[in-house]
């Protein structure tokens, strides 16, 4: 996604969103779950998202 001043645009996602993707979701995942689950591992998808993804 880019604002160019005038809109957003919207594109396909290609590989090299994968790190920006995985931030995002490692930050909601430690913000939601990793608050609420304290016997869970908040930093499981930085650790293991962009394998996961690779994968796929």
């Amino acid at each position: 996604m880019t604002d160019h001043g005038d809109g957003i645009v919207v594109r396909p996602a290609v590989r090299a969103d994968a790190g920006g993707l995985v931030a995002c979701g490692a930050a909601l995942f430690a913000e939601d779950a990793g608050t609420r689950d304290p016997s869970g591992n908040a930093r499981w998808p930085a650790e293991h998202a962009l394998t996961l993804r690779a994968e796929l």
